[in-house]
């Protein structure tokens, strides 16, 4: 069995595979298979990094993706019959790792391949604090319910704007009614904070719950 390797049209005729890279430049190549001859394009890759590649083929072919481990062979696509593919693999190790066709007719098969190595993509690591309250006037206590001896709750959200204000304040539950929503607004309006700070940026920070509980001693 006859085996062509061949690693890029820039390097046509070398049996070296094409070192791991970071840059993501494209590469076109034309790979011709007679029946029963292999073609193969092995780039080695870096661990992380991703082959993306699409191929056409004038005649059907087997095709397979494969990498060694040492005597032991893994086809992460296993070999199968195509005229044309378009897939991409994320490399597990570093590693060479071979696109192979076999030719299946007398008729030479023509491949036209595309592929390019795509850099290992980082998790960006964010510095985040949240919102701290720096200024909290507390609410006035209605007259009318300090004269008959009224004890209550407010619970509402708000948001915090990125200059440090409480913003949207929105009341999910009063307990009794209508009697301590206003002073409670009133007074959260004056809300400030020192805002959330995502990478030395403040940002918005919503839904924020809080509880007004209104006691008489």
């Amino acid at each position: 069995m006859k085996k062509l390797i061949i690693s890029s049209l820039l390097l046509a005729g070398s049996a070296l595979p094409l070192q791991a890279d970071n840059s993501a430049s494209k590469h076109f190549v034309l790979v011709t298979t007679h029946q029963n001859d292999i073609g193969e394009i092995c780039p080695e890759m870096n661990a992380g990094q991703t082959l993306s590649f699409d191929f056409k083929s004038n005649n059907e072919v087997e095709f397979n993706l494969h990498y060694h481990e040492g005597e032991k062979v893994s086809y992460p696509i296993e070999p199968h019959k195509v005229t044309s593919l378009q897939q991409s693999f994320e490399a597990p190790i570093k590693q060479t790792y071979c696109l192979m066709w076999k030719g299946l007719s007398e008729e030479p098969a023509k491949i036209k391949l595309n592929y390019q190595i795509l850099p290992k993509q980082e998790t960006a690591i964010k510095t985040i604090s949240e919102a701290i309250p720096i200024y909290q006037p507390q609410a006035e206590y209605p007259e009318e319910a300090m004269k008959n001896n009224i004890e209550g709750q407010v619970v509402f959200l708000l948001d915090i704007a990125p200059s440090g204000k409480a913003t949207n304040i929105r009341v999910l539950h009063e307990s009794p009614k209508d009697i301590f929503t206003d002073v409670s607004i009133k007074a959260v309006s004056k809300w400030m904070f020192k805002p959330k700070i995502i990478d030395r940026k403040p940002v918005e920070q919503t839904d924020m719950l809080y509880t007004m509980n209104y006691k008489l001693d």
